[in-house]
């Protein structure tokens, strides 16, 4: 009863995240006992106040965490960094480096695009102005801090960089993808299972013209990938683990705790099966959640939730 009573609630306090969520996953969301992936993202966002999820929102500090968590992890350098771009910051970039907001995703510029100063400051000057997620509850971005910089651009000698993912659950890897020619229109995307297996049955979430080619061999360090996310993950309930491959060498990327916001579609039978492996490894018991004892009305909901996962 009191599950129903938590999901009559969110849906009167958030219509238009449940109904975005009723269009873009194909069901209305069972917040308060989240059973498939998009329904624990959407939890997440709304009872996890985990101060981690602030860190990984942050691209600057999670490079800190990342070389703390890990020492020895390659990490792309960062050149310059500021509230503002000045003529020094405007000619680092042209040198080669990509200019990047530290409180957001997809607000990126790359050397290659040649842009002058005045648009330089008009686009930065957006983002300082924006709070990224908020639309969306993605409270962790909140948290990082407005700011600027400037990353070492990672120039592989065969011309391909690979953006290898992991996801991750408290230490245990999940699901590896692959992308080749990110953010392009020439990308690819394929998946693979923790062992490097090559998993074809979850293509059909890609477009065709956009599926990895069969014969591509995932990189030489894709294990180092693997042992990096399970350390980075230990007491972490579940994210995804983000790296660069250069040239055989892995670089850290990003944490991302709100991967596609959680509006994953689950209408075909590959939806399901690409969830339902993210939702059954996601160890949700082991949720920042359930490390302090919440009072009154949402501390008896906790103590339900805990019961059924047993916590």
């Amino acid at each position: 009863m009191i599950f129903l009573l938590f999901n009559i609630l969110i849906y009167l306090r958030h219509p238009k995240i449940v109904l975005r969520f009723r269009k873009r996953v194909g069901h209305f969301p069972n917040v308060a006992l989240p059973q498939r992936f998009p329904d624990r993202m959407l939890w997440r966002k709304l009872f996890d106040s985990n101060p981690l999820f602030g860190v990984f929102c942050d691209k600057l500090k999670t490079k800190e965490y990342a070389a703390a968590r890990v020492p020895g992890i390659q990490i792309p350098g960062v050149l310059w960094q500021g509230d503002q771009l000045n003529s020094q910051a405007i000619k680092i970039l042209q040198d080669g480096g990509v200019l990047k907001a530290n409180h957001g995703c997809l607000m990126n510029v790359f050397s290659s695009q040649n842009l002058k100063a005045p648009e330089l400051h008009r686009i930065t000057s957006q983002w300082m102005k924006k709070t990224y997620g908020r639309r969306k509850l993605e409270w962790g971005y909140r948290l990082a801090e407005k700011k600027l910089f400037i990353e070492a651009l990672l120039v592989p000698a065969n011309g391909q960089l690979i953006d290898l993912s992991v996801r991750a659950s408290n230490g245990q890897c999940l699901l590896v993808s692959c992308i080749i020619n990110n953010k392009t229109e020439n990308q690819k995307l394929g998946y693979f299972s923790v062992r490097g297996e090559r998993l074809h049955d979850l293509d059909a979430s890609t477009k065709a013209e956009s599926v990895l080619a069969s014969s591509f061999e995932l990189p030489a360090c894709y294990q180092d990938c693997i042992n990096y996310a399970s350390k980075l993950s230990v007491d972490i309930d579940y994210a995804r683990y983000d790296f660069i491959v250069s040239d055989h060498q892995a670089y850290m990327g990003e944490i991302t705790v709100y991967p596609g916001s959680g509006w994953y579609a689950h209408r075909t039978a590959m939806d399901r099966k690409f969830n339902s492996i993210l939702s059954n490894g996601w160890s949700l018991a082991k949720s920042h959640f359930f490390e302090r004892k919440a009072k009154g009305f949402l501390g008896l909901y906790q103590q339900k939730l805990a019961s059924r996962l047993h916590v």
